[in-house]
Order: structure tokens, then C-alpha cells, then sequence
């Protein structure tokens, strides 16, 4: 409890400290750089992240489309006769090259959605502390303005 009066009731959360934002960024990455005040930099850490997680995701869908495609033209394949099987031998050809590059694709997704994870952590370990923001912008402010309506209550937080 910082502050407490009739009108205002301010709580504070705890002090910046290096193992809370490092703590903060291994949970949610870019959160721990939020919390040291250096919101710009969290944002891009958790959107980076984000969107390699989702490219990840449709590089996996791919990957089951392309192998389903793999397992019909081989199944074609095998059951063609001697006229159109150099057609179908063909195709097979195809649909493993295009599961072949889909695997790449998702390999190099899920390479880079870790590479962002473990770099947005060890940037949390170095991030500047800065003086918290707090004094003038608590991280948990409630408030009771009285106007024209009567009373009501205001609750800010700020992660």
C-alpha cells in the first residue's frame, strides 16, 4: 500500500529486479522487458515470437496435407497399370519433393520460433533496469471519482 486517502488507494507492485524480469520474459516472451519499462522492446520480442509460433503452425498443417498427398499418389502408384505407371511414378516424384520442402519449411520455423524464445530470455537477463515509471504511473492504481453520476470506482493496472 503506497498511498491511501478518502478519494485514493494506490498499491504497488513489487520493486524491478533482474530475476523478475527475467522470470516475466521465460513465462510470456517480452514481458519481463515490459516490466523494466522498455515496452517498445517487449512488443517486438512477443510479436516476433508470435508470428514464428504461427508460421510454425501453418508450416505443420502443410506438412499434413502434403504427406496425405504423398500417401494417395503412392497408393495410386502401386495400383496403376503398366501404361500409366511411369505417369504415376512421376507425380510421386512430385508430391515427395513438395512434402520434402514443406518439412524444411516448418524445420526452419520451429528453429527460429526457439532461437527468438532463448534470445528474448537472455535479453531480459541484460535489459537496462530503468527507475520505475511507477512513482508517477503505478502499476496498480484504484480510484473513487465523485462526479454529476455520483460515485464510482477506477481500477488501472498495468502489467
Amino acid at each position: 500500500l503506497q498511498e491511501q486517502g478518502p478519494d485514493r488507494l494506490t498499491l504497488v507492485a513489487p520493486p524491478v529486479s533482474r530475476t523478475a524480469v527475467v522470470w516475466r520474459s521465460a513465462v510470456v516472451p517480452g514481458a519481463g522487458q515490459e516490466f523494466s519499462n522498455h515496452r517498445v522492446r517487449g512488443f517486438i520480442w512477443l510479436g516476433a515470437t508470435v508470428a514464428s509460433a504461427a508460421g510454425f503452425v501453418i508450416a505443420e498443417h502443410q506438412v499434413e496435407r502434403n504427406q496425405t498427398k504423398v500417401d494417395w499418389a503412392k497408393a495410386l502408384a502401386d495400383s496403376a497399370g503398366p501404361a500409366e505407371q511411369p505417369t504415376r511414378l512421376l507425380e510421386f516424384g512430385a508430391r515427395r519433393n513438395d512434402l520434402a520442402a514443406s518439412e524444411d519449411f516448418r524445420r526452419g520455423f520451429r528453429i527460429t520460433t526457439m532461437l527468438l524464445y532463448a534470445a528474448n530470455v537472455v535479453d531480459a537477463a541484460f535489459v537496462p533496469l530503468s527507475t520505475p515509471v511507477a512513482a508517477l504511473s503505478p502499476k496498480l492504481s484504484t480510484s473513487i471519482p465523485v462526479d454529476a453520476n455520483g460515485p464510482f470506482i477506477a481500477v488501472t493496472l498495468r502489467f
